[in-house]
């Protein structure tokens, strides 16, 4: 029987980025891609949409920063639980800690690895 993939969501300002996370993912993961947290949050409230397993977000974007989409998501009853993995250029101490305390399960600096990318993410999703 084969096992359904685990669906990530990537937020992201920078459309490269994106692309890097899909072709890094696209073996494991079913990965959804947005560059507007507007568009993200939209999707993440369908009552169709699919179980997110994990969160991929970045912390300097255009209008709403990455800590205010992950207090939202961090205080909507249906996204609570779902692990959130900071993305980011930022290595500020004082944003690293805003974030973990916000939610965060984890944080990656850019530029990263394909195989730093995999192991963060195996760590916050729940073993089966």
């Amino acid at each position: 029987m084969k096992m359904k993939m685990k669906c990530i969501l990537a937020l992201d300002d920078m459309p490269p980025v994106l692309s890097l996370i899909r072709s890094m993912l696209r073996t494991q993961y079913q990965v959804f891609p947005f560059t507007c947290a507007d568009t993200a949050m939209e999707f993440l409230e369908q009552d169709d949409v699919v179980a997110i397993d994990c969160v991929l977000l970045d912390i300097d974007m255009p209008g709403i920063s990455g800590i205010e989409v992950l207090r939202t998501l961090k205080s909507h009853p249906a996204l609570r639980d779902v692990p959130v993995i900071m993305v980011t250029g930022n290595s500020d101490r004082d944003t690293v800690l805003k974030a973990i305390q916000a939610g965060a399960k984890d944080y990656i600096v850019k530029p990263f690895t394909e195989d730093i990318l995999k192991k963060k993410i195996r760590s916050v999703l729940p073993k089966v």
